[in-house]
């Protein structure tokens, strides 16, 4: 594991509780990936971006030099997205930062604190798809506290069977926002995401005032996952 990035720091020293007993996280500086490991069918190798370095490394480009290195790699591929993000009502992309900054790019919305990149989120989305149609995952975890607990299950899922990461190839039927919904929101159907674009028009999800009711109106929504959804919303 890598030990240079912020988000690597912190997985290091937490992610030995869901390890396999027998294995040690070694700290060093890698090449090829933040994190990697080997399993009997392979290598597999993660990125970690924090939402606003994800954000500025698609504006700058820098994203796409890693994306062509990832791709001469041999083996399970995946881009770890860490934090949240979402678009202002101008369909700008917004990435939550920690701390409270001040300054033009910056806002505060819901207690949280944002950056403003002149991008279009729906631009991010459709990056994040280009990935995966190029054999890259990416994986979305909004909050950096449920990190470990998810690479632990990667790892110990690879040592039994051949790493399939949850996210999908979007298929393309699909429209690109309803797209962005599931990739935000992977444990939706193909349905429930195309249905809640239809109602609320946007890949930002806003529930303000919404009940589990009134979402498991939604075809291809039951209770549990209306719940999940309500929850994981509430930013």
């Amino acid at each position: 594991m890598d030990h240079r990035g912020k988000a690597t720091q912190f997985l290091a020293d937490k992610v030995h509780r869901y390890l396999p007993s027998d294995w040690l996280v070694v700290k060093e500086q890698l090449q090829e990936a933040d994190v990697q490991w080997e399993s009997r069918y392979g290598t597999t190798y993660l990125e970690l971006k924090l939402a606003s370095d994800f954000a500025s490394s698609i504006v700058s480009k820098h994203m796409i030099d890693q994306e062509t290195r990832m791709l001469e790699l041999e083996g399970t591929k995946a881009v770890v997205v860490i934090g949240l993000l979402r678009a202002d009502d101008q369909g700008r992309l917004l990435a939550e930062v920690g701390g409270n900054h001040t300054g033009q790019y910056y806002r505060n919305i819901d207690g949280k604190c944002w950056k403003l990149f002149q991008y279009p989120y729906v631009g991010m989305t459709n990056y994040m798809i280009r990935l995966q149609e190029r054999g890259i995952a990416v994986i979305y975890v909004p909050y950096q506290k449920d990190l470990p607990r998810m690479v632990g299950g990667m790892v110990k899922r690879s040592l039994k069977s051949r790493s399939e990461f949850s996210s999908r190839v979007v298929t393309k039927t699909l429209s690109n926002e309803a797209s962005a919904i599931r990739l935000l929101y992977p444990a939706l159907s193909q349905k429930a995401a195309l249905n809640l674009y239809m109602k609320f028009g946007s890949p930002r999800l806003d529930l303000t005032g919404i009940s589990i009711k009134e979402l498991m109106e939604i075809p291809g929504l039951g209770r549990t996952g209306a719940k999940k959804l309500l929850d994981s919303t509430k930013v």
